[in-house]
């Protein structure tokens, strides 16, 4: 003989249901969490490179970056660089040639200038320093790499800074730096 089971836990069919709250058929959140800012978002932070067998590539992302000094960064051009920053510091050999490039991602536009570190982490001292260093193409991704030529006159450090025009333009990127012997 079979155990006597108690009655199953359901209603008759005629009994009224409870009022539950409808399910959340929306979808999901597909942005990513806010990220806290990169270490070297500031000039003071800059991130040291090392130059290896003469060059150096670097991924980089200005999307969580803060804006340092404002709209107070024009290296004397009549745009200001507006955006959220990337620093990176690097020893430069006097008289090398040193080509730095900035390969951004398909919809990040950014600018790039250089200076050398000793011209100070003030917006005056910016300024001062990637007055003639600095280039902005205008284009996103492949259209708008970004580069410089730079020889410097004294072995010291120097701060490459990726930016923008403006402070909605951001994103991924690839920096490289490679040194030459002038011809």
């Amino acid at each position: 003989p079979l155990p006597d089971l108690p009655p199953p836990d359901s209603a008759p069919p005629d009994a009224p249901t409870p009022d539950l709250p409808p399910p959340d058929l929306s979808p999901p959140d597909l942005l990513p969490p806010d990220l806290p800012p990169p270490a070297n978002d500031t000039c003071a932070k800059a991130k040291v490179l090392t130059l290896t067998g003469g060059k150096i590539s670097e991924q980089g992302d200005t999307s969580s970056a803060t804006n340092e000094f404002g709209a107070g960064v024009t290296c004397g051009g009549f745009s200001a660089y507006d955006g959220p920053q990337r620093y990176y510091r690097l020893k430069l050999t006097a008289g090398k040639l040193y080509s730095v490039k900035v390969t951004p991602g398909p919809t990040f536009d950014p600018a790039l200038y250089a200076l050398p570190a000793s011209s100070g982490c003030t917006s005056t001292g910016v300024n001062a320093g990637c007055l003639g260093q600095v280039t902005d193409v205008i284009g996103k991704g492949s259209s708008g790499v970004e580069t410089l030529t730079l020889k410097p006159s004294a072995s010291e450090d120097w701060l490459l800074v990726v930016d923008a025009y403006t402070a909605t333009e951001k994103g991924p990127f690839t920096l490289e730096v490679s040194e030459a012997q002038p011809a």
